[in-house]
């Protein structure tokens, strides 16, 4: 081995000068010139080599050429933030997950020898954190991070460099010759305070659009979390770092599709986004339509003739707004968010201290939202006087364990109990949804009872909409309200007309504190006491 012609290449020193060293010095010299041949030979690594080469993390499962292109525009392009609305099963999160590995890939050495910390004026005490976000944990742990660990696992570098703690599972941990290194992958819930303290690298927001724990000025938590991450990559970071988000497209507002065209006006030099179909990344449909076993349809938006290969055929058959949406990556134009700020009004709204006295004098108004299978039925119970409404109970009825259902009569007996109180109820609805034996056995028991939908038209939640937006509605902080800011921030206005919650979500105590609301509001001047209905 030509020791001296390696460090004359590394270290630019004449045989001469070499010479003069002792053989202590060459000795240091040499250790040196072995981590410096190192770090070239680990800098001259490519992302495409990364992705592909046996030795890195092409072990397994080669990702698809079009992932590695978009994971090569990103590194290559020097982004610290990549907002991907692309179509269901595009491959995002793989993309999300191998970005991450690259980060790793790029930091341990730095992390090891010190140079990181030195560069960002850090002491090296604080770990370093990657996140992968998501509405459930559980969702997060079965897609992006499950293929991080997938691809560390079975990745020779990583096994023989950088070693992975093998006995923890909630979480990855590297290692160096036995030691952790400062430096982890978690799983949170996507929640703002889940970053709060921590000194964040890398993330990857996944389905950001879908977020149903609403709380962002448009009704989503996702604009919320991307700023609390942002400002932790800036403060820490000067903006160093990349922060992912993924999502298949919900409505023109939500908010990959708002941050998605932010970047496609160009301002922001260190941002990328990119639209991606399905059928344009899974290489079996795109070998489909390079065989001809496709369709051809007009393009929604620029009238360009598209072809789709021939295995989605039956799923754009049954309906070419919701095709486009979830395998197109196009927002569907007749969905929007039905109140845009809603986390505002309902914080302005939220001033009970505690559940409000029984009041006998007073008439209540009581809305059911029956929930039979798997579900859970909710009861809101609304008081009104003049213009202003109070929410005065509000209870969540689940179902039984050994039938998996919501018993009628469990229904019945909270309707029962708050009369015993000493609550003068007025009255009792329902949706029509089965609702008619529940109705039946109310009216023998007394009650005045009455068929209420908030789904045939938007007017019980124009009604609590309204009341929200001019603080004539108040109530308490409980479980069951806390599901109803959940389901009411992130709720959708579908064609202009019909209130709904968006797919995977719910809007049970929604309903019923809109439907008690609504009916309320619409007696108020019945539910005074006789006393002050009689005037002289």
């Amino acid at each position: 081995m030509d020791w001296r012609g390696d460090l004359r290449e590394l270290t630019e020193l004449s045989d001469e000068q070499l010479q003069q060293l002792d053989e202590a010095d060459l000795r240091e010299l040499a250790t040196w010139a072995d981590a410096e041949a190192a770090r070239r030979q680990h800098e001259a690594v490519g992302v495409r080599q990364f992705l592909t080469s046996p030795e890195y993390l092409g072990a397994g499962s080669v990702p698809w050429p079009g992932v590695v292109d978009e994971c090569e525009a990103i590194v290559e392009g020097a982004y610290n933030e990549a907002v991907l609305p692309w179509g269901v099963g595009a491959g995002k999160s793989v993309t999300g997950a191998l970005l991450l590995c690259w980060e790793c890939f790029n930091l341990l050495p730095q992390i090891e020898s010190g140079e990181f910390w030195a560069r960002y004026g850090l002491s090296g005490q604080k770990p370093l954190a990657m996140f992968v976000l998501a509405s459930r944990q559980q969702q997060a742990e079965s897609t992006i991070f499950r293929e991080i660990r997938g691809r560390l696992d079975s990745s020779p570098y990583f096994e023989q460099e950088y070693p992975t703690d093998k006995r923890l599972r909630s979480h990855i941990v590297f290692t160096r010759h036995g030691q952790r290194l400062p430096l982890a992958i978690r799983v949170l819930p996507a929640r703002e305070e889940a970053v709060l303290a921590a000194d964040v690298w890398a993330c990857v927001i996944d389905e950001a659009s879908w977020l149903v724990e609403s709380r962002g000025p448009m009704g989503d938590s996702a604009s919320e979390i991307y700023d609390r991450i942002k400002s932790r990559m800036v403060s820490r970071f000067r903006g160093d770092g990349l922060l992912i988000v993924t999502s298949a497209p919900r409505h023109l507002q939500d908010f990959v599709q708002r941050r998605s065209r932010e970047i496609e006006e160009g301002s922001e030099p260190k941002a990328y986004t990119s639209r991606r179909t399905t059928w344009q990344m899974v290489p079996a449909l795109i070998g489909e339509i390079q065989s001809g076993q496709c369709f051809e349809v007009q393009h929604p938006t620029s009238g360009a003739v598209v072809k789709i290969c021939n295995s989605l055929a039956g799923q754009y058959a049954r309906g070419a707004d919701t095709f486009w949406r979830d395998f197109g990556g196009l927002p569907m134009a007749a969905v929007s968010p039905y109140d845009p700020h809603a986390q505002h009004f309902l914080e302005k709204c939220r001033t009970l201290q505690h559940l409000p006295e029984v009041d006998g004098g007073q008439g209540v108004y009581i809305h059911c939202d029956i929930g039979l299978r798997h579900d859970a039925c909710c009861l809101a119970m609304v008081m009104a006087v003049g213009d202003k409404a109070t929410l005065c109970r509000a209870k969540i009825i689940p179902p039984r364990d050994d039938t998996k259902e919501v018993e009628i009569s469990d229904i019945r007996e909270q309707v029962r109990y708050w009369r015993s109180q000493g609550w003068y109820i007025r009255q009792v609805s329902a949706d029509s949804f089965a609702s008619e034996s529940l109705l039946q056995q109310l009216r023998r028991d007394g009650f005045d009872v009455r068929v209420v939908s908030v789904d045939r038209t938007p007017a019980a939640y124009e009604a609590l909409k309204a009341a929200l937006h001019e603080e004539r509605f108040i109530y308490f902080e409980s479980e069951a309200t806390q599901l109803f800011e959940r389901e009411y921030a992130a709720l959708e206005l579908v064609e202009g007309i019909r209130v709904d919650h968006p797919p995977k979500g719910s809007k049970d105590m929604s309903d019923a504190i809109a439907g008690a609301t609504c009916e309320a509001l619409a007696n108020a001047d019945s539910n005074m006491p006789l006393s002050e209905m009689i005037q002289f």
